[in-house]
């Protein structure tokens, strides 16, 4: 296993302890209401995880094509990764996701997370 998939497996892992236990870093794997977790950047040291800057995205996936219904579900998503102490590093951004298992594209909060690894 790279030093990715372990990171990305430990940060799946985390939030599965933390109660999220619709996380995962496969997106076909998404079972709405849930979250989808991916790399977004590795800034400096390289792959091997020394020394960088890594850019999480944790999408916050809706089982909802509807906009008022899909913040029914988003909300209390995005308040328990608060309470549990994740910080977003960028603006929280309401999007549309595809997610293979699904017929119709979805809303999603963009959650992003910055972490350095000394």
């Amino acid at each position: 296993m790279t030093a990715l998939e372990t990171f990305l497996d430990d940060y799946v892992s985390q939030l599965r302890a933390d109660g999220f236990v619709r996380a995962t870093a496969d997106l076909e794997e998404v079972n709405p209401p849930g979250i989808w977790v991916c790399l977004d950047t590795i800034d400096a040291g390289g792959l091997d995880l020394t020394r960088c800057e890594i850019v999480t995205r944790l999408y916050l996936v809706s089982g909802h094509d509807s906009q008022r219904r899909a913040l029914a579900d988003l909300a209390p998503m995005h308040s328990g990764l608060i309470a549990a102490g994740y910080v977003p590093s960028e603006p929280v951004t309401l999007v549309g996701l595809a997610v293979p298992s699904q017929q119709r594209e979805l809303f999603a909060l963009r959650f992003t997370t910055t972490d350095i690894i000394p």
